[in-house]
């Protein structure tokens, strides 16, 4: 399932819309492991563009064989047992290695590259896109492994070169002093293959530690970072130093003492809760986690309760005020202890592997609503739960600020890979429309003094990943607008120079939001980029158009658009002058409204929320106003275009004189009442209009005046003048509907899946569920009580396309669901 960021008419802010392990935008590479592959956290995924989620695919059967050793030619008292290579003290040579390697300062050879203990990680030459990666890493090294990108059955999430080894002495545990093998070398080991590493990440006191299982017959060892190698559920219960990270140790996803990494030429280094960044060409400096997982979220530990996650520990300025009851760093948050305080508390176990049952409690961001409830310099984050419909939600959380950031408000730069100087936001992630945002509630928690307002915009998830969204999650956040002065919902509600540009927000009555129409739209006239398309100009986005709106443009195959604008009647809509065949054509305009967001429900059509744009008629349309008597001249059609924008806003209906005839298109002759094929490419109604009707059967119908119904006379006996629902409402915004009269045949079985209408008396209900459908709107007979009903037909209750209950003559299948008799 992916999280995409897109409204109805392609009006998308690029973001980041859930946290997965190992984030390329802030976080960093979990590493390969064997078997494992996809890490994702219970966050869910997020758009392609930011999904940093690594391949952490390797190939049980990659060996790297590091032994380069040749004999020595000379065997004297001068040259140690262990050495394979160099020159004694007194002049004897002690070996020489074979062509391609070299003799190191431990007098091994090995191949060039970086001493062990050396830092191994993304660079130039090896990049997490690279089809080589993650194995590129261990090229960095001489020894030909990087413990970061991990090798047979033995990988920790630790950037350093190293090399395998034998334990030669192993007769206490190190981490008790007791007796007993631990497959750790002693510390008093006579002999070590871990000596002489080059002062890295790790420092430079290694030990020889084992990757195999217990009962192992042929024991992998390699050199660590550690004293002892221990097992750990958090870093308290490593060696003062250390901390705990994840590693893989034959088959077993585990996790062992470390010692914490440290800054150096490699990159800084991140406490927990902490901005993390291990790609160097990411947006941020390069900080490894001291311990513990990089995320997208940050430096997040292991953890066996809340007090492993107090990021107040050790700072006098932080923590709980016990006089005033509240946070030293967060005056509105109350608190009696200094963790309820901490940014981070021990979450409930989750899962960081797709495909792998390895799950841990780890230190996790506290949630908020705003900014103002994180602690000390966070924000609030968006974020989403991970769960599908219908339990998808915002799970917000506070991560820490970028230390010297754009404000809010201020200017910013909304793409920070594109090489074009800009400022990142303190709230990181939240540049949008070109200044600093942040998550709020009402107006008051956006920078007004800078001309911001508290908008929505309506994520979307694709459950079934075919691109196209299948449930939505609004969202609120603060959007600049620039020299914005009076209210709009039409251009030409705006002086010369300006332009109404249009946004969604919530739908508030004294305060509360109105179920009837949660959200609606509302516009603001900005300034008008100077020289930017008028209403008809060609477009490939909206940047290219006065009002923002590129209507028909496609990228894929850089097919140009046209340059819209907001109306509310037709009569806003300038005529447009074009060439067509060389001779100069002059277009009417019309003004119909198009989908622009869902208003919070995918199942409910009287919540949407439209836009009313100016598009151009076909050629040859007067565009006269046939309201009157819904006549026209010959060759055009009385057409009806309804104007809507929130549920809030009463609907209305411009009727216009249009030519409904393409080039070398047939003339219509079927009249009120004939059959037509609803999907025939040309018109066969001589009204232009052709409805659904029982059965899915097509007919043509006919504007009518509900005071002189003459349907039924012209067309068919069961035919009514009824309107036809295009733009429902409902509740306190019933009388908003969007609707124009037409003559409509009355019978069962007809579709009500959109507007819940049905023709005449008959009722919606639906019928889907038997047949295997997941839902089946028909009209059916209305009643009350069975003795309303024909045999076999029962009253039964059933619910309309908008969820609600309604009553219908139907039957019950055994199972005792609607049985669909309209089938």
């Amino acid at each position: 399932m992916r999280l995409l960021s897109t409204h109805a008419l392609s009006l998308v802010v690029a973001g980041l819309f859930a946290l997965a392990a190992c984030d390329d935008s802030g976080g960093g590479n979990v590493g390969p492991t064997p078997d494992v592959t996809d890490t994702d956290t219970t966050t869910g995924d997020v758009p392609e563009s930011d999904d940093g989620t690594p391949d952490t695919t390797v190939d049980p059967d990659t060996t790297v064989d590091p032994d380069t050793t040749v004999d020595p030619d000379t065997t004297t008292n001068d040259c140690p047992a262990t050495w394979e290579c160099g020159t004694s003290a007194t002049g004897k040579n002690c070996g020489t290695c074979q062509a391609g390697t070299q003799c190191n300062a431990a007098h091994k050879c090995e191949a060039p590259g970086l001493p062990n203990g050396s830092f191994c990680g993304a660079n130039a030459e090896c990049t997490p896109d690279d089809e080589d990666y993650p194995n590129c890493l261990h090229d960095q090294c001489a020894s030909k492994f990087c413990l970061n990108a991990g090798i047979q059955g033995a990988w920790i999430t630790y950037p350093v070169c190293t090399t395998p080894c034998e334990i030669y002495k192993d007769t206490v545990n190190n981490k008790t002093g007791a007796a007993g093998k631990d497959g750790v070398e002693d510390p008093d080991s006579p002999l070590t293959d871990c000596g002489d590493f080059a002062d890295g990440p790790g420092g430079t006191d290694y030990v020889c530690a084992s990757f195999s299982q217990p009962d192992a017959q042929n024991v992998s060892a390699f050199c660590v970072p550690t004293q002892f190698f221990g097992n750990c559920k958090a870093d308290t219960d490593c060696p003062e130093g250390e901390g705990c990270f994840l590693a893989v140790v034959g088959t077993a996803i585990t996790e062992k003492c470390l010692t914490k990494v440290k800054p150096g030429e490699w990159g800084g280094t991140a406490s927990l809760g902490e901005i993390c960044n291990e790609d160097p060409f990411g947006t941020s400096d390069v900080a490894f986690c001291e311990s513990g997982l990089c995320f997208g979220l940050g430096c997040v530990g292991y953890c066996k309760s809340d007090a492993d996650c107090d990021t107040t520990a050790g700072d006098p300025t932080d923590g709980c005020d016990t006089g005033s009851g509240t946070c030293r760093k967060a005056p509105n948050v109350a608190c009696t202890t200094d963790l309820d305080c901490s940014g981070m508390y021990c979450d409930e176990p989750r899962t960081i592997f797709s495909n792998s049952p390895y799950e841990a409690q780890f230190c996790w961001p506290k949630s908020c609503e705003v900014d103002g409830d994180c602690i000390g310099d966070a924000y609030c984050r968006f974020n989403w739960n991970g769960e599908e419909p219908p339990d998808h939600a915002w799970q917000h959380i506070c991560l820490p600020q970028v230390e010297g950031g754009a404000a809010l408000g201020e200017p910013c730069d909304a793409n920070p890979n594109d090489n074009i100087p800009g400022d990142t936001c303190a709230n990181e992630d939240m540049c949008i429309g070109g200044f600093c945002s942040a998550i709020c509630k009402t107006d008051a928690d956006c920078a007004t003094d800078k001309g911001q307002l508290c908008t929505v915009f309506e994520f979307t998830l694709d459950v079934d990943e075919d691109e196209n969204p299948d449930a939505s999650l609004p969202l609120n956040w603060c959007t600049t607008y620039p020299g914005a002065t009076t209210d709009c919902l039409s251009e030409v509600s705006c002086g010369e120079g300006y332009t109404c540009e249009v946004y969604e927000v919530e739908n508030l009555v004294e305060g509360a939001q109105v179920a009837d129409g949660p959200y609606t739209l509302r516009g603001k006239c900005v300034p008008a980029e100077a020289g930017a398309g008028e209403y008809g100009a060609s477009c490939m986005s909206g940047a290219d158009c006065k009002a923002g709106l590129c209507l028909g443009a496609d990228a894929a195959t850089n097919t140009p658009g046209f340059c819209s604008q907001t109306c509310e009647a037709a009569t806003e809509c300038p005529s447009l002058d074009i060439t067509v065949d060389n001779q100069p054509v002059t277009l009417t305009s019309r003004c119909t409204s198009l989908l622009y967001a869902w208003g919070g429900d995918f199942e409910d059509p009287t919540i949407n929320v439209y836009l009313s744009l100016c598009q151009p008629n076909p050629q040859g349309s007067s565009a006269e106003d046939c309201s009157d008597d819904f006549t026209c001249d010959e060759g055009q059609s009385c057409q009806p275009y309804v104007v809507a924008f929130g549920p809030d806003y009463p609907s209305k209906t411009d009727y216009l004189c249009i030519d409904i005839l393409a080039d070398d298109a047939p003339t219509p002759t079927k009249q009120l009442g004939e059959a037509c094929d609803l999907d025939a490419e040309d018109f066969e109604c001589v009204s232009g209009l052709c409805l659904e009707g029982a059965g899915g059967q097509g007919y043509c119908s006919a504007l009518c005046d509900p005071d002189n119904d003459t349907c039924a006379t012209e067309g068919s006996p069961n035919m009514v003048c009824d309107d036809l629902v295009l733009r429902p409402r409902k509740g306190i915004y019933a009388d908003n509907t969007g609707a124009v009269p037409v003559c409509t045949q009355v019978a069962e079985c007809t579709p009500c899946d959109f507007g819940a209408y049905c023709p005449g008396d008959l009722a919606c209900v639906n019928l889907g569920l038997d047949a295997g459908d997941l839902a089946a709107f028909n009209c059916v007979e209305p009643c009350e009580t069975t003795d309303d009903c024909d045999a076999p037909f029962e009253c039964l209750e059933s619910t309309n396309a908008w969820g609600e209950t309604t009553k219908g003559c139907f039957e019950k299948a055994t199972s005792g669901l609607p049985k669909n008799h309209c089938l």
